[in-house]
């Protein structure tokens, strides 16, 4: 557990909130992900005209979301060589 490596024991409550607010937006992000993945295959599926879901459906929804996690890239290519370092306990190498 990243928690009890770090020797962060949660017992000062601003620890112990942030913990929290990780985990419920780790819990978020999951139900987001879901809801757009419904969402996209019912857009195919609604594209398409019929009432039930076909495989193409699914292919669709898979590209349209790996396009979207691409595109989240834009935003990670702007961060400093070495953001994270004091995370992950990297050093950056020049």
């Amino acid at each position: 557990n990243y928690v009890r490596q770090q020797g962060i024991s949660g017992n000062n409550s601003d620890e112990s909130m942030r913990i929290r607010r990780v985990g419920v937006v780790q819990q978020l992000s999951l139900s987001a992900g879901v809801a757009l993945a419904a969402m996209l295959l019912d857009l195919s599926r609604g594209f398409e005209g019929r009432v039930t879901l076909a495989a193409e459906d699914f292919s669709r929804a898979f590209v349209a979301t790996g396009v979207i996690a691409l595109a989240s890239l834009l935003t990670l290519i702007k961060l400093a060589p070495n953001a994270g370092a004091e995370v992950s306990g990297h050093q950056h190498q020049a």
